[in-house]
C-alpha cells in the first residue's frame, strides 16, 4: 500500500483530532439542551457519566464528530462540572461500553448515522470526485468533513480521511497519467523532455526560460514574450486533443503546473512517467497565462493609442475652430468694407438722381477708391484643415501595429462565443500578408466604411488596421470577443456551473447551498414589494411630520440627510494599557501567536511528498516578515540571525502561497474569535458588521498588473489593496486590484472568503457599491449598507409606475418602475450565478467583470440590476430614516480607514512600494502583511485580556474593558518592527506568556448584562 500523504503537519494532525475550541456563546447555546435531550440525560444515574455524556454531546453538536475523552478541553470540563456540581469529572470511571452507548444515543438524537463499511464506500466515492476537481488535500479534508455533516453521518478522524484521500489521489493520478500516455508519441515525449533538459553550455532549461514573462511593454520585450508563447503554442497544439479528452479542472492544471514550475529541472527529469503530466499541465497553464498577459498589453497599448488619437483630434478641432474664427474675421472685414461702399453708392444715387453724368462720375470715383484700398491678402483667408479622427487613426496605426500586430497572430479566440464578423476579420488579417478589397469589413460601422478607401479606390491599410485593433480591444473589454484558452477573458457562460449539470442537479445544489427558499421569484418579489411599501410609508411620514430631525430638503426638493457624530466615551487612552513603545519585537509576537494558533501548520508544501523538507518555524516567520514588512525575502534571509538563509528562501518558495497565507490568517482569526474580549466591539451580538475599502500603493518595477493613476501616483504606476475588517478589527480578507477597477466587483469575494468572520451587514464607501452588488448580497443573506455620497441625487424605484407611486406631499419621489417580468424571466440564471458563487467554483469578481462587459445586452445583468434596484431603494429609505444605521456605517468605515495607517506601519520597507511584478507575488506580499497585522491584533487582545484577568477588583476590570471599547486594538506603537531580527530560542521564550485556557474562560457576562439594550 502507498505511503499515506502527510496532508497536515504532525501538530496540525494532532489538532484535527482534538475537539474544537468553542466560543463561549456557542458553548452556552449547545448546553442549553432541548427537553428531549434533557430527558435522556436525566435517565443517566451517575453524575460523572451525565457530565461525560454532556461533553460528548457538546462536541458532537459543534463538529459532528466524537473525540477521545483524554482530549477534552479543561475549560469545557470545568463548565460542565459546574453544571452537575462536580469538583472534576473522572474519565477513568467512564467505561468504554457506556461511552459507546452514549455515542449511539447522541447520533440517534441528532438524526445521524454511525459510520459503517457502506458509508465508508460513499466517502471514498466523494473523495474520488473531489480529487478530480481539487488538488489541495487540506481543502479536500475540509470538504469531506462538510460532506459527512451534510449527509448526517458521524465524522471520522485525520488518519481515516488521509488514507481515503491518499487512495483517491493515487488512483486519479495513475488514471490521468495512463490516459495522457495514449496521446504522447515518441516525438512529443522528446519535445516535452527537452523542456527540462539542461543545455551543454550550462544555460537555463527551456521550461525555466519559457515561464519567465517579461512585464515591460517595450517592443523588444513584447517580441520576446511572443517568441516564448509561439514555442508554448507549438507544444500546446500537439497536446490539445489530450487536453480535450482529459478535461482537467483548472485547479488540477494549476497544481501540477505550479509544482512543475517550482521544481528544479533535474527534479522533473528524475521522475518516471508522471513527469509528462506535470509538463503537460505546465504547457496548458503557460499558454493561458501568457495569452492573458499579452491581451492586457494589447488592451493597454490600444488605450494609449486611442488616447493619443483623441488628443490629436481635439487639437485638430481646436485648430479648426481657430481657423474658422480667423476666416470669420476676414469675412467680417470684407463685409464691413462692402457695406461702406454700398452706403456711398446709395448717397451718390440720392444726390445725383437728376444728373446721370454726375452719377456715373461719382460711381467711378467710389469704385476707384474701393480698388485703391489694401487688397485682400490670401493669407487672410486660411485654409481649413481636412484631417479628422480617421486620419489620425491612420497616422498612429503604424506605430501601434509595430507593437501589437504580432499579438493578434498568437491570441486564440473562441469563435463559438465571439462576434463572427470580428473573428473573420482577425483570421483574414493574421493569414494574409497584404490587405485589399477582399478584407472583411463586417465589423465596421457604415460611417467607417465610407472612409476606408482613398480617392483612387484603394484600401487605406493603416486605417483598416487601426479600426481592427480598436474594435478588437473594445470587443474583448465588452465581452463580445472571448479567448479559447484563458483564465481572465473567456466567455461568461464558461465560468458558470455548466448548464447541463445545473439542470440535472439543480435541486441538489440548491439544497446543498441553502438556497431552497429562493426556488421561485414570485414570493420573494412579493415580500420585497411589501417591505418597500412599508419602509416608504415610514420614511415619508417621518419627514413630513418632522420626526426625522436630520432630513434636509434642498430648493429643488431633493432629500438629503445629516449624520451627527457619535459621542466618544471619556475613558483612559488604550495606549496607556499597552507595553512601552517599541518594546516588543515583531518576531516575539509572531512566535507567540504561532504557538497558540499553529498558523504555520496551515501552510502546505506545494508538493505534498516533500513535506520531510519542511523548514523550521523561525524560517517561515522570517520569510513572512520579508514579504509582509516589504524588506524582501533575500534581504531578510541575510538579516535574520540563528536561521539559515537557505531555509528562509525555501520557506518563501514552497510555503508562502496565496492559499496557504489565507489558511494561516484564518487560524489566527479563529484564535482571536475565541477571545471573549473581542465581543465587546459588536454593536449587535447577533449580527456581524464588516466593511471594506481600498488603499493605494505604488509599484516600483514593470508590471502589467499595475496601472497609471495621475490622481494617486502622479507619473508612476500603482495598485490598490482592497481590505476587509469587522467590528472587532479582525482582517478576514484582502486582495490586490488595479486602481482603474471598480472595487464593487470584489465585495462578494471578501464576503465569501472566510468561514470565521461571517458578515451579516457589510459597508463600503461610494466606490464599493452597485445595484448588482445589492442584488447578490441580498441573495447571499448579507445586508449591504454602503455609505452614500450625494444622497439627494440617488434614484428611487417602485413596483408601480411613478405616476401611481408618488403620493401628493411626499418628498422622496420614485423615478422608475421595477421590471418584475425581467427578473422572473431570468430567475433560473440568477440562481445559477448565486450557486456558482456559493460553491466557490469561480470568484465573484471574475464573474462580475465578464458579466458587466455585456451590461448593455446581457439579460442576466439587466435582471440583477432590476432586482438590485428594489433592495437599494429599501436601503436608501432606511438610510434616510435611521440615524443609528448611518452612524454605525460611518463608525465601521472609520475602522478600515484606521487600518490603512496600521498597514503602512507594517509595510514600512522599500519606501512603501510594491516591488513585485506578478499579481501572485503581490497577493503573497499582501497576505503576509495582513497576517502580521492579524497577529498583532490577536496579541493585543491576549495582552489586554491578561490585564483584565489580573485586575483585582470588578471596578478595575470595568475600567480596562471600557477603555478597550472606547479605543481600538489596532494599536502598534509597542511593536518593534525594526532592529535586529533574532530568532534565538532565548529571545522567543522571553516574550509575554499567555495562559490560553484561562483567557478563553474569562467571564464577561457582567459587561453584556450591564450594556444590554
Amino acid at each position: 500500500m502507498a505511503t499515506t500523504i502527510q496532508i497536515l503537519s504532525a501538530s496540525a494532525a494532532k489538532q484535527f483530532d482534538i475537539p474544537p475550541k468553542l466560543r463561549w456563546t456557542d458553548r452556552r447555546r449547545i448546553l442549553n439542551v432541548s427537553p428531549d435531550i434533557q430527558k435522556v440525560i436525566d435517565q443517566i444515574r451517575q453524575p460523572n457519566n451525565r457530565a461525560a455524556f454532556m461533553l460528548q454531546y457538546l462536541y458532537f453538536r459543534a463538529s459532528g464528530r466524537f473525540y477521545a475523552v483524554e482530549s477534552f478541553h479543561a475549560v469545557d470540563i470545568r463548565v460542565v462540572a459546574r453544571i452537575y456540581s462536580l469538583s472534576t469529572i473522572d474519565f477513568s470511571a467512564y467505561h468504554k461500553v457506556v461511552n459507546s452507548r452514549h455515542r449511539e444515543q447522541i447520533c440517534e438524537l441528532a438524526g445521524f448515522q454511525r459510520m459503517n463499511s457502506q458509508l465508508r464506500q460513499k466517502l471514498k466515492i466523494k473523495a474520488d470526485e473531489l480529487c478530480r476537481i481539487q488538488q489541495r488535500p487540506r481543502l479536500i479534508i475540509a470538504a469531506l468533513s462538510d460532506y459527512l455533516l451534510e449527509q448526517k453521518v458521524e465524522g471520522v478522524g485525520y488518519h481515516a480521511l488521509a488514507t481515503v484521500i491518499t487512495t483517491s489521489f493515487n488512483l486519479f493520478k495513475a488514471d490521468t497519467v495512463k490516459q495522457l500516455s495514449a496521446f504522447l508519441t515518441e516525438e512529443l515525449r522528446g519535445d516535452l523532455d527537452s523542456l527540462v533538459a539542461i543545455p551543454e553550455d550550462g544555460s537555463t532549461a527551456s521550461l525555466v526560460d519559457l515561464s519567465r514573462f517579461i512585464h515591460s511593454q517595450q517592443n523588444k520585450s513584447i517580441k520576446e514574450n511572443c517568441r516564448k508563447l509561439s514555442e508554448i503554442q507549438r507544444l500546446h497544439k500537439q497536446l490539445f486533443s489530450a487536453q480535450k479528452a482529459l478535461a482537467l479542472a483548472p485547479e488540477v492544471v494549476d497544481y501540477y503546473a505550479r509544482t512543475a514550475l517550482s521544481f528544479q529541472p533535474f527534479q522533473l527529469t528524475r521522475r518516471n512517467e508522471d513527469r509528462f503530466l506535470y509538463l503537460f499541465c505546465a504547457v496548458v497553464h503557460l499558454n493561458r497565462t501568457f495569452q492573458d498577459s499579452l491581451v492586457e498589453i494589447f488592451l493597454a497599448s490600444c488605450r494609449k493609442s486611442e488616447k493619443e488619437v483623441t488628443e490629436l483630434t481635439q487639437a485638430a478641432v481646436a485648430e479648426e475652430l481657430a481657423v474658422q474664427r480667423a476666416a470669420v474675421k476676414v469675412l467680417v472685414k470684407t463685409a464691413e468694407s462692402s457695406q461702406k461702399t454700398l452706403a456711398k453708392i446709395e448717397t451718390a444715387v440720392e444726390e445725383t438722381a437728376t444728373d446721370p453724368v454726375e452719377f456715373l462720375e461719382r460711381i467711378l470715383t467710389i469704385m476707384r477708391e474701393r480698388r485703391s484700398e489694401e487688397p485682400l491678402n490670401d493669407t487672410e483667408l486660411p485654409e481649413f484643415s481636412s484631417k479628422g479622427k480617421d486620419d489620425f487613426i491612420e497616422e498612429t496605426s503604424p506605430d501601434l501595429s509595430t507593437k501589437i500586430s504580432v499579438l493578434l497572430t498568437l491570441i486564440q479566440f473562441d469563435s463559438k462565443h465571439s462576434n463572427t464578423h470580428l473573428c473573420e476579420a482577425i483570421s483574414y488579417f493574421t493569414t494574409h500578408e497584404h490587405l485589399g478589397k477582399k478584407s472583411p469589413t463586417g465589423f465596421l460601422t457604415e460611417k467607417q466604411k465610407t472612409h476606408l478607401y482613398d480617392s483612387k479606390g484603394k484600401l487605406r491599410q493603416s486605417l483598416y488596421k487601426g479600426y481592427l485593433y480598436f474594435a478588437t480591444a473594445l470587443a474583448i473589454r465588452s465581452g463580445t470577443l472571448n479567448l479559447l484558452e484563458s483564465y481572465k477573458f473567456r466567455a461568461f457562460e464558461t465560468y458558470l456551473i455548466p448548464s447541463d449539470r445545473w439542470q440535472s442537479q439543480k435541486s441538489e445544489l440548491l439544497t446543498k447551498h441553502a438556497m431552497n427558499w429562493a426556488k421561485s421569484a414570485s414570493p420573494i418579489l412579493e415580500l420585497l414589494r411589501e417591505e418597500l411599501h412599508a419602509q416608504n410609508e415610514i420614511t415619508q411620514k417621518n419627514i413630513l411630520n418632522k420626526t426625522n430631525l436630520y432630513a434636509r430638503t434642498d430648493p429643488q426638493g431633493r432629500v438629503g440627510v445629516k449624520t451627527p457624530a457619535v459621542d466618544s466615551a471619556d475613558e483612559i487612552p488604550l495606549s496607556e494599557l499597552m507595553p512601552v513603545q517599541g518594546s516588543v519585537p515583531l518576531f516575539q509576537i509572531l512566535s507567540g501567536i504561532e504557538k497558540l494558533s499553529s498558523f504555520t501548520g496551515s501552510m502546505d508544501h506545494l508538493y505534498q511528498k516533500s513535506v520531510k523538507k519542511r523548514p523550521a518555524k523561525s524560517a517561515i516567520l522570517a520569510a513572512i516578515i520579508g514579504y509582509g514588512c516589504n524588506l524582501g525575502v533575500e534581504r531578510m534571509a541575510k538579516m535574520v540571525r540563528n536561521v539559515s538563509s537557505e531555509e528562509v528562501s525555501f520557506a518563501a518558495k514552497w510555503l508562502l502561497s496565496v492559499e496557504n497565507l489565507h489558511s494561516a490568517n484564518t487560524s489566527i482569526l479563529s484564535l482571536t474569535e475565541q477571545l471573549r474580549l473581542s465581543a465587546v466591539y459588536y454593536r449587535n451580538p447577533g449580527k456581524r458588521h464588516t466593511s471594506s475599502d481600498g488603499q493605494k500603493f505604488t509599484v516600483g518595477i514593470d508590471s502589467i498588473d499595475a496601472s497609471y493613476s495621475h490622481k494617486y501616483f502622479g507619473t508612476q504606476k500603482g495598485i490598490s489593496v482592497y481590505s476587509f475588517i469587522d467590528e472587532a478589527h479582525k482582517l478576514p480578507y484582502s486582495t490586490v486590484i488595479t486602481p482603474s477597477e471598480r472595487e464593487a466587483a470584489y465585495v462578494i469575494d471578501g464576503l465569501m472568503a472566510n468561514d470565521v468572520v461571517q458578515s451579516d451587514i457589510h459597508s463600503t464607501d461610494t466606490h464599493g457599491y452597485s445595484e448588482v452588488i445589492f442584488a447578490v448580497c441580498h441573495l447571499l443573506g448579507v445586508s449591504f449598507a454602503p455609505r452614500i455620497k450625494n444622497l439627494k441625487y440617488q434614484r428611487y424605484y417602485s413596483f408601480e409606475m411613478p405616476s401611481e407611486a408618488n403620493k401628493e406631499g411626499y418628498k422622496i419621489l420614485s423615478s422608475g418602475r421595477i421590471k418584475s417580468e425581467l427578473i422572473e424571466d431570468q430567475w433560473d440564471e440568477i440562481l445559477r450565478l448565486i450557486v456558482t458563487i456559493k460553491s466557490k467554483e469561480e470568484t465573484a469578481s471574475q464573474l462580475f467583470k465578464r458579466l458587466s462587459s455585456y451590461s448593455r445586452q446581457h439579460p442576466l445583468y439587466r435582471a440583477l440590476k432590476q432586482f438590485g434596484r428594489i433592495v437599494k431603494s429599501v436601503f436608501l429609505l432606511r438610510y434616510i430614516d435611521d440615524v443609528e444605521l448611518r452612524q454605525a456605517i460611518e463608525k465601521q468605515l472609520n475602522k478600515v480607514e484606521s487600518y490603512h495607517q496600521f498597514a503602512k506601519a507594517v509595510f514600512f520597507g522599500g519606501n512603501q512600494e510594491f516591488n513585485y511584478a506578478t499579481r501572485e507575488e503581490q497577493l503573497v506580499a499582501e497576505g503576509c502583511k495582513r497576517l502580521i497585522a492579524n497577529a498583532i491584533i490577536c496579541w493585543n487582545y491576549l495582552y489586554l485580556s491578561k490585564q483584565i484577568s489580573a485586575a483585582e477588583t470588578p471596578d478595575a476590570k470595568r475600567i480596562i474593558v471600557r477603555a478597550v471599547v472606547a479605543g481600538s486594538v489596532v494599536t502598534w506603537q509597542h511593536v518593534n518592527f525594526h532592529g535586529e531580527y533574532d530568532v534565538s530560542e532565548k529571545l522567543l521564550k522571553g516574550g509575554e506568556v499567555f495562559n490560553l485556557e484561562e483567557l478563553l474562560d474569562l467571564d464577561f457576562d457582567w459587561y453584556f448584562t450591564e450594556n444590554a439594550t
